[in-house]
C-alpha cells in the first residue's frame, strides 16, 4: 500500500521509499535546478502554490469556492469546458517512482491530464516529461488511455497550453536507468556524442 507523509513529501510502498517524480527529474538533469534561488522566496512561491492546489481540490471534491483570485480564475476556465468526469491529487505509482496527478479527466471524450503550475516560468521540457511519467504510471496503475496532456498557468490569468507526450520508450528507458542506478542520457545527447566522436575520428585519419 503507498504512503504518502505531507510533511516531507516522500512516497513510501510496503516499506520500500519510493522517489518522488520531481526528484527523479531533477536527480537526471530533466528539471530546472532553483539552488540560486533565495530559500525565503522559494518558501513562499510553495505555500502560495500548496494553498492554489488545496482550494481548487476542495472546489472539485465539494463545490466549495475557495477566497484565492487564482482558484476563481480555475472555476471560470472548469466551468467552460466539456468535462464529464473528474478528479484531483491523483496518486501513481511503480515500483520505484510515485507522483501525484492535479487533475484526470474527461473532455470531449478523451482522458486528458493536467498540471497547475502557479510559478513565473514555465519550463516545458520539464512539464512535459513530468506529465509523461505520470501518463505511463496512471495507464497502468488506473487501467485507461490517457490521450493528451495541459499546463495550466495560472497567475493573473489562466493559460492552458497542450503539450506533447516524451515517446513511451524513453520515459521507460528513464525508468530503467533508475533501476540500475544510472543517470539517464536521452537519445538526442547520444546522438550528439555519437557524432562529436566520428567528427574526432576523422580529424585524427586527416591528421595521420
Amino acid at each position: 500500500m503507498l504512503k504518502f507523509d505531507e510533511n516531507t513529501h516522500t512516497y513510501e510502498l510496503d516499506g520500500k521509499k519510493l522517489i518522488s517524480t520531481t526528484q527523479l527529474l531533477r536527480k537526471n538533469n530533466l528539471a530546472p535546478n532553483y539552488d540560486m534561488v533565495d530559500e525565503e522566496v522559494l518558501k513562499k512561491a510553495a505555500e502560495k502554490g500548496t494553498l492554489i492546489h488545496s482550494e481548487i481540490e476542495e472546489f472539485i471534491k465539494t463545490g466549495s469556492i475557495g477566497f484565492t483570485n487564482e482558484v476563481a480564475l480555475f472555476i471560470d476556465w472548469y466551468r467552460k469546458q466539456a468535462v464529464s468526469e473528474i478528479e484531483s491529487e491523483i496518486k501513481v505509482y511503480n515500483d520505484i517512482v510515485a507522483g501525484t496527478i492535479d487533475l484526470i479527466y474527461k473532455r470531449n471524450n478523451e482522458w486528458w491530464i493536467s498540471d497547475i503550475k502557479t510559478t513565473s516560468t514555465i519550463h516545458t521540457s520539464s512539464v512535459q516529461w513530468q506529465l509523461s511519467i505520470y501518463k505511463a504510471l496512471a495507464e497502468e496503475r488506473l487501467g485507461i488511455k490517457i490521450e493528451r496532456s495541459s499546463v495550466l498557468h495560472i497567475r493573473d490569468v489562466l493559460k492552458e497550453k497542450e503539450l506533447s507526450f516524451i515517446n513511451d520508450d524513453e520515459v521507460n528507458k528513464l525508468f530503467e536507468c533508475e533501476r540500475a542506478g544510472i543517470i539517464y542520457a536521452p537519445y538526442t545527447e547520444i546522438a550528439e556524442m555519437s557524432a562529436l566522436v566520428e567528427v574526432e575520428n576523422q580529424i585524427k585519419e586527416f591528421l595521420k
